[in-house]
């Protein structure tokens, strides 16, 4: 019993001390931060233009079925906006993720998006996005709160939305060390997507490797300037990685095709070359 109480006490401390290196989400202490199960926008402030939420995310590229936006006709622009929250949160550093898109609408030329902003704290950063794509900010909280949010400060778009707050408190005492927590983390959530959802798929062997090693490096990484570059190395890997995968089961589709077309056309001619095809190809 003593033996195994020293064991579970080695795990918790090692599952703290990794936790500590890669920072912790903490998306859990903010309200409806994914707009998901029918609450609306309940558990956010607006001031100025107020929010809606609208159920066809998976068909904007959002994340889950609702996002948080708002929208008027294209032939003008949204007005003033701060949607935001706060919370009560330990002092440091926290990076703040959403999906977030903003355009202007039936133009010939789309403009370049201008004048809205993730936020967190004092920090922003604009949307230049048309389409849903993750941004990230990088604050510190001085005061034991953190306040994140959304607005726009004369913007010349008709149309933006976000989705899907994720916020992760970095552990370190310096900016430096906060940073390489957090690209840790980023690191080690690419590789548990990777490893639950791509990496038994065909794809080349010395990619996969590549990868591997790659993760291999995350737990020795000690400096913010090695932590970018072995994620940006691991973000081009699971990008070719997935592209791998897209096109194998984009082959997969033609093998059914021809799988059907075969049998619908059993009897017609001398179809078995292309069962043979098919099969060939299945089994490469």
């Amino acid at each position: 019993m003593k033996k195994l109480t020293l064991l579970a006490m080695s795990l918790v401390m090692a599952l703290t001390v990794k936790a500590q290196e890669t920072g912790t989400d903490i998306t859990s202490q903010f309200t409806n931060t994914d707009f998901e199960g029918g609450n609306g926008t309940s558990g956010w402030t607006s001031t100025g233009r107020a929010p809606s939420t609208i159920g066809t995310a998976v068909e904007n590229n959002y994340q889950g079925t609702t996002f948080m936006e708002t929208w008027v006709a294209s032939s003008g622009n949204l007005g003033n906006f701060d949607w935001s929250q706060t919370q009560e949160v330990p002092n440091g550093y926290y990076v703040v993720k959403a999906l977030a898109h903003a355009i202007k609408q039936n133009q010939t030329v789309t403009p370049e998006s201008k004048g809205v902003y993730l936020y967190a704290e004092d920090v922003q950063v604009e949307i230049k996005a048309t389409v849903a794509t993750e941004h990230t900010v990088f604050a510190k909280v001085t005061d034991g709160k953190l306040t994140i949010g959304y607005r726009a400060v004369r913007c010349n778009v008709n149309w933006t939305a976000v989705d899907y707050f994720r916020i992760i408190q970095c552990h370190g005492d310096t900016e430096e060390a906060a940073k390489t927590s957090w690209l840790k983390c980023e690191m080690s959530q690419i590789q548990e997507d990777l490893e639950a959802n791509v990496l038994d798929y065909p794809m080349d062997a010395a990619l996969r490797d590549a990868l591997y090693e790659a993760f291999e490096g995350i737990e020795s990484v000690s400096t913010y300037a090695e932590a970018e570059a072995l994620w940006n190395s691991i973000k081009e890997m699971a990008e070719e990685a997935k592209e791998c995968v897209a096109a194998y089961e984009k082959l997969l589709a033609k093998i059914d095709e021809v799988y059907e077309y075969a049998e619908d056309h059993e009897g017609k001619g001398d179809v078995g070359v292309l069962f043979d095809a098919a099969d060939a190809a299945q089994e490469g």
